[in-house]
């Protein structure tokens, strides 16, 4: 889990004075990037908790994690564009990945910043708080481990490589998946559960 201990920040983004000594060496070394993909290839279920700005940097921490829980009032965006640059730790494919080219266009090549409540709408964001009561980021995040504690592991990390692979896995990365999952005892005995639970 990704939380800032500041409230109303995520992450802002980058130093800018350090983004001036950065060097074309520097840059291709995609220190992000690799950072970033390695959140990203985490086996188990990753989750951004955003409240307040996640600009740029941020926004791609966001992005490389499986949710993201946001207050409406939250900011964010990619504004590189204004700065002369682009989004470059693999923020500009997941992004088209979660919301569409046309979303990702907008938000990528204006720089605009857009609030929570808008980035659940165009599934920029998984979920978004409550906003009843000032706990109800937390309210959110216990919802969402719950959930996510209820389900065996390994079917999770399965279902998370299988949701990977590009082509026609339903045939064979989708069958070997659920073959592996089913040999479980884990598995077994949650089907046996519901199996009692029935009669």
């Amino acid at each position: 889990m990704f939380r800032s201990v500041t409230p109303g920040m995520f992450v802002a983004g980058t130093d800018i004075p350090s983004l001036l000594k950065r060097t074309l060496h520097d840059s291709l070394g995609r220190i992000n990037s690799r950072l970033f993909q390695r959140i990203a290839d985490h086996p188990y279920p990753t989750v951004a908790v955003v409240a307040g700005a996640a600009l740029g940097g941020g926004c791609e921490l966001a992005l490389a994690c499986d949710f993201r829980i946001t207050t409406a009032d939250a900011l964010w965006g990619l504004p590189e564009a204004r700065l002369g640059l682009i989004p470059s730790a693999g923020g500009l494919t997941r992004l088209s990945t979660l919301v569409g080219a046309g979303a990702a266009t907008d938000l990528v090549l204006t720089g605009r910043r857009i609030t929570g409540e808008e980035a659940r709408a165009i599934g920029l964001a998984s979920r978004l708080a409550g906003t009843d009561s000032p706990d109800g980021l937390d309210a959110a995040l216990d919802q969402l481990l719950q959930q996510l504690a209820a389900c065996a592991p390994m079917a999770q990390r399965l279902a998370k490589e299988a949701m990977r692979v590009d082509g026609d896995r339903h045939r064979l990365v989708d069958a070997a998946a659920q073959a592996l999952c089913i040999s479980t005892d884990d598995a077994q005995q949650r089907l046996q559960a519901l199996v009692n639970r029935s009669k």
